[in-house]
């Protein structure tokens, strides 16, 4: 299966996407309050999501969500469907109700003008628009709903460089990540070698309260943690939590760390992890050279251009550093698209 088809195709109807978005948002968190069965007058689901801060205040939200399955057409969310839903939200809400819009295709450059026209005249709403991309990532984060209806992800090749670990003893494993779908398929493909995995995505680390809240279960040893921080990397990880991975480092964890790492030490952050992290990052655009040797294994040898094709960036090659140049054993150089 192509990267790009759109697994929600095979969905018997739109009851299905229903009942899989009302699966979905309840494994992410959500308490469903009406059923996709009953008749709402333009609201396919309620829901509410309960926030508590760390000194024990706690928020209620309520969504209203709205499920569109186009995906057997293939048509986005258009400009006639936005309003119509705007209109069912500003009706039925209540001062601090969300509208969450799940569309399994895409949504039109004037649908979203609309959306964005009614934010500014109503400040006080709060709107989520879940396309394909995003309601992809989300569901690959579930192996069990995937399952559920079958919905066919094939493991993408560039992860098959994993495929020879073994179950040698229990693993516990910390993700901290984006929320871009190679790192669901890293996650899930840990979980499916018995890893014990927590993933920490972009949205709860710099988001203060949900940090301080997860901030408990990082406190325990992990055997290994991941870096990758892909399509977040401009955005720098809070002090805490560069301390915790640097004492996780220091407590015995093995760490992986992806070059969008590199990039941003290469920027003046993260002074914290220089001795940890064994690259450094060359900008031939500045002047700067070395003399490559390739690295013995067959999946870092070559032309890793091809990974732009997932990503926005990706390592031109793995070379080893001469010892005389420097202490960092590899150096990695980087290409943007």
């Amino acid at each position: 299966m192509a990267a790009t088809e759109n697994i929600f195709a095979g969905l018997a109807g739109w009851k299905d996407f229903e009942r899989l978005c009302a699966d979905l948002l309840e494994a992410e968190g959500h308490r469903i309050e009406a059923e996709p069965f009953v008749d709402r007058c333009g609201t396919d689901l309620t829901t509410a999501q309960e926030y508590q801060s760390h000194n024990g205040d706690s928020i209620r939200l309520t969504w209203h969500v709205q499920c569109k399955h186009y995906a057997s057409s293939g048509k986005p969310l258009g400009r006639k469907e936005a309003e119509e839903i705007l209109y069912q939200y500003q009706a039925r809400r209540n001062a601090g109700d969300g509208l969450l819009i799940v569309v399994d295709t895409d949504y039109s450059e004037e649908a979203k003008k609309v959306i964005d026209t009614f934010l500014a005249h109503h400040p006080d709403a709060r709107i989520e628009i879940w396309n394909q991309r995003r309601l992809r990532a989300r569901v690959e984060r579930h192996p069990h709903i995937l399952a559920r209806y079958r919905l066919d992800v094939h493991e993408r090749e560039y992860l098959s460089i994993f495929t020879d670990l073994r179950r040698q003893q229990e693993v516990s494993a910390l993700v901290v990540s984006d929320q871009s779908v190679f790192a669901h398929h890293l996650t899930s493909l840990l979980r499916s070698l018995a890893f014990d995995v927590t993933f920490l995505p972009f949205w709860n680390y710099q988001h203060p309260t949900r940090f301080l809240l997860m901030l408990g279960g990082l406190r325990r040893q992990f055997d290994l943690v991941v870096v990758f921080l892909g399509d977040s990397f401009g955005f720098a990880m809070p002090d805490l939590l560069v301390d915790t991975i640097r004492r996780q480092h220091d407590g015995g964890a093995s760490v992986l760390f992806f070059p969008f790492v590199a990039w941003s030490m290469r920027r003046g952050a993260y002074s914290a992890f220089e001795p940890v992290v064994p690259v450094r990052l060359v900008d031939p655009s500045a002047g700067e050279s070395l003399s490559p040797r390739q690295v013995a294994g067959e999946f870092r040898r070559g032309d890793f251009r091809w990974l732009l094709a997932f990503d926005a960036f990706a390592e031109d090659q793995y070379v080893e550093l001469d010892p005389r140049e420097g202490t960092a054993p590899f150096v990695h150089g980087i290409t943007s698209r």
